[in-house]
C-alpha cells in the first residue's frame, strides 16, 4: 500500500533536490514544527531521505495522468497502466530529447522519438496513431498538440503546478 500526500510541483522539486543531511526547516513548503505534516511525509517515504522518484497524479477529461520530475518511473509500468484501455508516456530529458511510448490493453504498441522515425521500436507512429510531425515544429510539442487535437487530451499548465496526490518510490 502506497501512502499519498498532496504536493505541488515546487514541493516535489524541493524534496527531490535535497540531501539527506539537509534539515527539514530548509523546505519552503513545509512548516517543520507541524508534527502531523512531518509524520505524514515521513510515513509516506518523502523524509528523512529524499525519495528516488515522486509521482504526482490526477485526471482531466476522463484521462488519468502521472507527472514525474527527473525520471520515467511510470513508463516502466505502461503495459500495466493500459490493461483496461490506452496509455501514453511522454518523456523529455534534460538534454531536450523526447520519447513517446504507447500501449493498448496491456501491450506496448510503439515507442518512438517524435521527428526521428528511424528510432522507432514497434509500429511506426504514423500507422499506430496517425501522428506525423511537421518539418517546422518542435517534435515533442507537436505530439502534445496532436494528443489535444486528435484525442482531446489536454493537461492545462496550471494543473501541472497544482497540489496533487503524490507517492514516493525508492
Amino acid at each position: 500500500m502506497v501512502d499519498l500526500v498532496p504536493l505541488s510541483r515546487s514541493a516535489a522539486y524541493e524534496l527531490l533536490l535535497r540531501s539527506e543531511d539537509d534539515h527539514i526547516s530548509d523546505l519552503d513548503f513545509l512548516d517543520w514544527e507541524d508534527e502531523a505534516a512531518v509524520t505524514r511525509l515521513t510515513r509516506a517515504g518523502f523524509l528523512p531521505a529524499p525519495p528516488d522518484v515522486i509521482v504526482r497524479a490526477g485526471s482531466v477529461a476522463g484521462w488519468a495522468y502521472a507527472l514525474e520530475e527527473f525520471s520515467s518511473f511510470t513508463g516502466n509500468h505502461l503495459d500495466a497502466l493500459s490493461e483496461r484501455g490506452r496509455a501514453f508516456c511522454v518523456h523529455r530529458n534534460a538534454k531536450g530529447f523526447s520519447s513517446v511510448d504507447y500501449a493498448v490493453h496491456g501491450e506496448t504498441v510503439t515507442s518512438f522519438e517524435p521527428g526521428l522515425p528511424h528510432l522507432t521500436n514497434g509500429i511506426p507512429a504514423e500507422e499506430a496513431l496517425g501522428f506525423v510531425p511537421g518539418d517546422d515544429e518542435v517534435a515533442d510539442v507537436a505530439f502534445l498538440q496532436f494528443l489535444e487535437r486528435e484525442l482531446d487530451i489536454c493537461l492545462p499548465w496550471e494543473e501541472t503546478e497544482a497540489e496533487l496526490p503524490a507517492a514516493a518510490f525508492a
